[in-house]
């Protein structure tokens, strides 16, 4: 990295490594902490794709790619989801004050610091799951699911951080029960209130219109409706993630708030819970 910075700090001396050096540094200008984003990006474009994104035989050549003004390309290959590029184009961004922040960068949902394995892990699990029980039995289902989701958005590192085996076989049979419950409670739902991809809906037409990622995401989504009802869960959750990736990085950047929780409402009510459930069907099973 380019040297210590507070958030508000700048300076303008010339230091660190060429390659993974900011434009702005480049350039000879005042810059502060952002500059370490920067370098992130490069770091983390060399660690996905085997090479620096700006790799050169000269300084020269090096400068010229850094400050061109072309966005930097992302490579398309398998493997490389939708949440990663959107964070690679926010650190790879040549224009400081557009670069992403270091707020979004930890709240990336790429990152996803809240769900690493620690010593928390589990602590948290279980506080959700009381939480998703007091509304579950006071008749909340959505409420209830939505817990459900988020205790066993915990639970999976939890069992990774374990190393106890008869601990970890404990976790496993009661993460069964809890799915179990939240797949009846989603059903329920489900039946009571429709998803919004199920019936028409003016906001979400038009966004269809609007935003080519929102369209294709709900067509995966119906798509892994159908696999899921005929049992074809495998690539049901292939479906489910792939939308998942697509919206995720819509609601991030939207800020109109209608189209922000019409996002979040279809997201949580069934994506959501597919993408958790298929990793942790995979542990339990």
């Amino acid at each position: 990295m380019a040297q210590h910075l507070t958030i508000n700090e700048v300076a303008e001396s010339f230091r660190g490594s060429p390659l993974y050096m900011a434009p702005e540094i480049m350039q000879g200008q005042s810059y502060d902490a952002k500059v370490d984003l920067w370098s992130v990006g490069v770091i983390l474009f060399e660690s996905l794709f085997g090479a620096p994104p700006f790799a050169s035989e000269t300084l020269e050549e090096l400068e010229i790619k850094v400050l061109d003004t072309k966005p930097v390309e992302i490579p398309d290959i398998p493997g490389v989801s939708q949440a990663c590029a959107d964070l690679l184009q926010g650190l790879l961004e040549r224009d400081p004050q557009r670069r992403i922040s270091f707020d979004r960068f930890f709240g990336h949902s790429f990152i996803d610091l809240d769900h690493m394995p620690s010593a928390q892990s589990l602590s948290r699990a279980r506080s959700l799951i009381k939480q998703a029980v007091v509304k579950d039995s006071e008749g909340k289902l959505g409420l209830a699911v939505t817990l459900y989701c988020e205790a066993l958005e915990h639970f999976l590192p939890a069992l990774e951080y374990e190393d106890d085996p008869s601990t970890v076989e404990a976790l496993k049979e009661k993460i069964k029960q809890y799915i179990e419950r939240a797949e009846i409670l989603k059903a329920a739902v489900k039946e009571k209130r429709p998803f919004l991809r199920e019936k028409p809906h003016k906001l979400l037409d038009e966004m269809q219109k609007k935003y080519v990622a929102v369209k294709a995401a709900l067509i995966k989504a119906q798509n892994a409706d159908k696999l899921e009802s005929r049992g074809e869960y495998d690539r049901a959750l292939e479906c489910y993630q792939a939308a998942l990736e697509l919206l995720l990085p819509m609601i991030e950047g939207t800020s109109n708030r209608e189209e922000r929780l019409l996002l979040k409402s279809e997201v949580s009510r069934d994506t959501v819970f597919s993408v958790i459930l298929g990793p942790l069907n995979q542990v339990v099973q």
